[in-house]
């Protein structure tokens, strides 16, 4: 709906070239009023000269020079000669590279989700973001040859922001939500694997007794894991965290993509035990206990 109403806006602005009322500079402008003034700024307008009177017989006595005055005249307004505009052609339209781009990226995203659901494939969040986040991309690029597609720009960069969130959404829709606690007593309770999307999360294996090498995995979205291992098994740990901290038998890394490997011996042949920890958001505690 929103791409919809964004699209619909985008052709209403090139109809109306973009100000919402039609161009201007189309017509000429109307005359202007004859009766009015076409004197310039800083210039002078001549006054003509009135003609003389007509002479009127009259007896010498009543003659005197200086009653005499010519009649009034009004001033003298010139009018502007009007000259008709050419007709303006209106600006041609700019091609519709924003509403292709994002019309190509919905068809992209459509055919990917249909193609995991014919084929039952587990493509994750992250390849949708990526298909969006690349459509936005080819169409930046085509808009430095044709037109201009600046909305793209925030567009795209939304999209590279959920391609980044992309892991911990997958997490979370599969991991569910915590806080999650398991008490490991024998080899038969212990699972492959433990997740949570979002919480907490905490693994007791002090009473484990192994009779066999055995690999776990234990992944969190967006939270805290705290593992705790038993004291007479070989026990190897391979935690990684995307953002955030990971302690491991005491020694830690934090920071963008951390990780960290340690192994804690028993001092005997015996099994071992791997634990594989992956946190995308949050921080993982491993302890020998």
């Amino acid at each position: 709906a929103a791409i919809g109403f964004y699209l619909l806006n985008q052709r209403a602005e090139s109809d109306t070239g973009g100000t919402g009322a039609p161009p201007q500079g189309i017509w000429p402008a109307p005359p202007a009023d004859p009766r009015a003034s076409a004197s310039v700024p800083g210039e002078t307008t001549p006054t003509p000269t009135p003609p003389p009177a007509p002479a009127v017989a009259q007896p010498p006595s009543a003659v005197t020079p200086s009653t005499w005055a010519p009649p009034a005249s009004e001033p003298t307004h010139w009018a502007t000669p009007v000259v008709a505009s050419a007709p303006v052609a209106p600006a041609p339209p700019k091609p519709p590279v924003t509403s292709v781009t994002l019309a190509v990226a919905a068809v992209v995203v459509g055919a990917l989700f249909a193609l995991s659901q014919l084929r039952d494939l587990n493509l994750g969040s992250s390849a949708f973001f990526g298909a969006f986040a690349t459509a936005c991309g080819l169409g930046l690029i085509a808009s430095a040859f044709v037109g201009r597609a600046r909305p793209l720009i925030p567009i795209g960069l939304v999209s590279l922001l959920g391609l980044g969130l992309a892991p911990l959404v997958d997490t979370t829709v599969d991991g569910g939500l915590g806080p999650r606690e398991y008490i490991v007593t024998s080899e038969d309770e212990l699972r492959p694997s433990y997740e949570v999307g979002g919480g907490y999360i905490e693994l007791d294996l002090r009473r484990l007794n192994l009779t066999e090498d055995r690999i776990i995995n234990v992944d969190v979205g967006a939270g805290y894991a705290e593992i705790d291992v038993p004291g007479n098994t070989n026990v190897r740990v391979n935690a990684e965290n995307q953002f955030g901290y990971v302690d491991v038998f005491g020694r830690d890394q934090s920071g963008v993509g951390s990780s960290l490997s340690r192994s804690a011996e028993a001092g005997s042949d015996g099994p071992t035990l791997t634990i594989n920890v992956t946190v995308t958001f949050g921080s993982a505690e491993v302890r020998r206990g």
